[in-house]
């Protein structure tokens, strides 16, 4: 809702924070939907379903907000059509309740607009994209992208723990293969980051950056740590070959004030305004997960946890789940540790290492200690937090 509902002067202070940080992309909604219901001025993108009539002072003013996105040097991210197909509020998202070809001139509208601007483009927001829904989403991906004429990459944002990967593999038109893990730090959607459908399928479809849109969200339960997030944002990036990842905030995203609720979303009390919830820990310590791969080729990068490790903790205690990933020669690993742990890796090529441990709280680095030049590596994980250890070949 930031982009809906903020003030000229709130989204400088909002973007001046996220780029100060280091991310690099910012999302918002581009229509009326079921989490903001107008604008800050009490405006609607459109009105109508079967006829559709634009609001261009709607958009006129959200202008303003894109344009203000790249010249902070960051990249529009632009959810075009909020899709979620059940649940409260869902006669207010176009992506639900629009007629098919209605849907597609919407999105084409707004793709000619922004078309101009450094963008990654959304095309459905929380949606079903698959059973009843596949072919009414591919054919709105086809007619809004299908011609490749627009400017930008493609995305999906679909509902928590769908992956669309294999059944959208025809689809050109779609660049990026997102999924939603959800908002739990269950067993049920630990496993399926970490042994989820996106594990088993990247390597057996075409390559395509696959990335998880939306983990857990700061504050969205009243007992979320900053550990929980870290986890589910490093357990996602080890999952699948290096792309990038999401943070949210429950108080930002609806752009939350003083006194306010969220629309049709539970009661949540403990929320901080958006804000306050510039200052909350995750959202300063997920950026340095960027900092950190920027220091290798991590495009390289592949899943190695099964072939490297001896005995994965994660089949025993799901949040002990310790991830791996490889350079192509084996010369560079990258060990994710989510807790204090003793674990044991495979030296396939009887290289010898040296060893740093990054640390994802505060972003520094300090050598880590061990012997060398072994076919069984051992390490030690002795902090009460998660932890990155990186090995090098000398």
């Amino acid at each position: 809702n930031g982009a809906l509902k903020s003030s000229e002067t709130e989204w400088d202070q909002y973007l001046t924070d996220r780029k100060k940080k280091g991310y690099n992309t910012i999302q918002f909604v581009t229509t009326q939907w079921r989490g903001g219901d107008m604008d800050r001025e009490g405006r609607v993108a459109f009105t109508g379903s079967g006829r559709i009539e634009l609001n261009i002072e709607f958009f006129q003013r959200l202008d303003q907000k894109v344009d203000r996105i790249n010249e902070y040097g960051l990249v529009a991210a632009p959810v075009l059509l909020w899709a979620l197909p059940s649940i409260t509020g869902r006669y207010l998202s176009p992506g639900y309740y629009l007629p098919h070809e209605e849907a597609i001139l919407l999105a084409k509208y707004m793709v000619a607009r922004y078309g101009g601007n450094q963008v990654v483009w959304i095309l459905g927001g929380d949606g079903e994209y698959l059973k009843a829904y596949e072919q009414h989403w591919k054919e709105i991906g086809r007619g809004v992208f299908g011609e490749g004429k627009h400017q930008g990459i493609v995305a999906q944002h679909p509902h928590g723990k769908s992956w669309i990967g294999k059944a959208y593999v025809e689809e050109d038109w779609l660049d990026i293969l997102g999924y939603q893990s959800s908002h739990s730090t269950s067993q049920g959607t630990v496993d399926w980051i970490n042994k989820g459908p996106m594990v088993e399928d990247w390597d057996q479809i075409p390559a395509k950056p696959i990335m998880n849109l939306e983990p857990i969200y700061e504050e969205i339960h009243e007992n979320v740590t900053a550990l929980d997030v870290r986890q589910a944002t490093w357990w996602s990036l080890f999952s699948t070959p290096v792309s990038g990842v999401t943070y949210g905030a429950n108080g930002i995203w609806p752009w939350l004030r003083e006194g306010e609720s969220i629309l049709n979303h539970r009661d949540a009390p403990w929320t901080s305004t958006w804000s306050e919830s510039l200052k909350l820990p995750s959202g300063t310590q997920v950026p340095y997960a960027r900092k950190f791969f920027e220091n290798f080729s991590w495009w390289e990068f592949t899943p190695a946890h099964e072939e490297l490790l001896v005995n994965q903790p994660g089949d025993k205690n799901y949040k002990e789940f310790v991830s791996i990933l490889k350079s192509p020669d084996y010369k560079t690993l990258l060990v994710y540790f989510p807790s204090r742990l003793d674990i044991s890796i495979i030296n396939r090529l009887g290289l010898v290492y040296s060893g740093s441990w990054f640390d994802p709280v505060n972003g520094t680095s300090k050598k880590a200690n061990f012997k060398a030049g072994q076919r069984i590596l051992d390490f030690s994980q002795d902090k009460d937090q998660d932890m990155i250890l990186v090995l090098k070949a000398n």
